[in-house]
């Protein structure tokens, strides 16, 4: 193996990578937060440098950045959302000395409504949840479908963005498991008239935390639980006061409610005043759940009736809807999975950035194909018959921008374990002709004999001259 060393100088790069939303709740006409790392990894300074951020192919923010040599620093861009349908973003570098590493892609989905399945034992138990989604139903954002508990055997549950179920866990539902897992948001109420044997049946199928037992006080006594602690960080709350400096919530009565066993996997938002979580927030395999621990009627407190009830209801709509879009981001040659169980046509339609592919479906051992193609970055979309299905950004890999050099050492030592002896460091400066050749023949060993036979015959003529006298000598005697 023959190693050149062909760089004069270290060239100047300058990268982007990491490219991310920070908003976990996205709104139509709502301000979407991306930030990067912009990253120096030469030795010179870089001033007033030109990042911009495009969206869909339009420049929507630009920002000019100073970075000191080999540092990085985090930027933000904020610009407002005005479409649905899938958002891709990329952050661009100016041109430097290395250019396959000066863009960065992040793609997500906006969805142009998101179907609810809003599922009831009893329907009076679901009067005031519905009126909490209709200001977001008359937008056209949200499309709510009722469905009682009895009916949910015949509804495709795949074809919703979520569900919300009010029971009192009186049927087994292992589809709506399989759903969760499968990347699906669900809220979950218990009724009014909850069977704790029941329930807990089915809330071990979804990984939530059993019921330990049914809380009740007397209404009549004015003995009733309120709010402890709420997450105001969480992103349900963001936004959700017109002054950020006056995060209150006016807490509801609460005359009866479960009390759910303690869990490490589950998140408390917000808090009862005897330590039992009110809403909690659990992630099962690719889908997420909230839950509450009251009914949202009247017949376990007045919380239908207080100012929080409606917001949070919608809030944790846009907030589940917009978790669907995590895990779509992938580095160039990783598998991207592409579920395609609910695909009408056999064809998949791949997009990938400067061409496109078509894929046969059709005798796959499962549902989920493993696209291995992505070897260039950019945004790819998977389509079903001109729909999309699947989407995904790839980007380089980060550790690929540094330039960092190895020594001499490292490199000889990195040699030496690869190939053992066999290999030669040339520098492109020298006469490398040459060593080549001697490493590959040796050295010429010819000119040397010539030499030695020279002498050999020097030898031997003085040799054969001396003997010749020696021999006249003794006749002359």
């Amino acid at each position: 193996m023959y190693s050149f060393d062909m760089s004069t100088v270290d060239p100047e790069n300058y990268s982007v990578s990491n490219l991310k939303l920070e908003n976990s709740i996205i709104e139509l006409n709502k301000p979407l937060t991306f930030s990067a790392s912009v990253n120096n990894f030469s030795d010179n300074p870089i001033n007033n440098f030109s990042t911009s951020l495009f969206i869909n192919d339009e420049r929507v923010a630009q920002q000019n950045i100073t970075l000191p040599s080999n540092e990085t620093k985090i930027i933000e861009f904020e610009t407002n959302l005005k479409e649905t349908g899938l958002i891709e973003a990329r952050l661009e570098l100016e041109e430097d000395n290395i250019l396959e590493d000066n863009i960065a892609y992040y793609n997500f989905k906006v969805p142009e409504k998101i179907n609810v399945l809003l599922v009831y034992d009893d329907i009076s138990e679901i009067n005031f949840l519905e009126a909490a989604l209709k200001p977001a139903t008359s937008s056209d954002r949200i499309k709510v479908t009722l469905k009682s508990i009895n009916a949910i055997q015949f509804v495709k549950i795949e074809d919703f963005d979520m569900v919300f179920l009010v029971t009192s866990g009186n049927i087994a539902m292992p589809q709506l498991a399989n759903y969760v897992k499968d990347g699906g948001s669900l809220v979950f109420f218990p009724s009014n008239n909850v069977e704790i044997y029941r329930i807990n049946n089915l809330l071990n199928l979804m990984d939530l935390p059993k019921i330990d037992k049914i809380i009740q006080t007397n209404e009549t006594e004015l003995n009733f639980a309120e709010f402890d602690k709420i997450d105001f960080a969480h992103p349900i709350f963001k936004n959700l006061f017109s002054n950020s400096n006056k995060q209150q919530v006016e807490s509801p009565n609460i005359f009866r409610y479960v009390k759910y066993f303690p869990s490490l996997t589950v998140k408390s938002i917000i808090q009862l005043n005897d330590k039992s979580i009110f809403l909690g927030e659990k992630n099962f395999d690719n889908g997420k759940i909230l839950f509450f621990n009251i009914s949202p009627d009247l017949n376990s407190g007045n919380f239908p009736l207080k100012g929080i009830f409606a917001p949070l209801i919608t809030k944790s709509v846009f907030y589940l809807s917009s978790n669907q879009n995590e895990n779509k981001n992938y580095i160039v040659g990783e598998t991207i999975p592409i579920s395609f169980g609910n695909n009408t046509f056999p064809i998949l339609d791949v997009i990938f950035p400067g061409g496109s592919e078509k894929l046969n479906l059709q005798n796959l051992p499962t549902n989920v194909l493993e696209y291995n193609n992505d070897k260039i970055a950019g945004s790819y979309k998977f389509l079903d018959n001109n729909n999309l299905i699947d989407f995904a950004a790839v980007n380089i890999d980060p550790s690929e921008s540094i330039l960092e050099r190895l020594t001499d050492d490292q490199l000889t030592k990195y040699y030496t374990d690869l190939v053992g002896d066999n290999y030669l460091m040339l520098n492109p400066k020298e006469d490398f002709l040459q060593k080549i050749t001697k490493a590959r023949y040796g050295t010429e060993l010819w000119k040397l004999f010539l030499l030695l036979a020279f002498l050999l015959a020097l030898i031997e003529m003085f040799i054969s001259r001396s003997a010749k006298k020696d021999l006249m000598n003794l006749g002359q005697n």
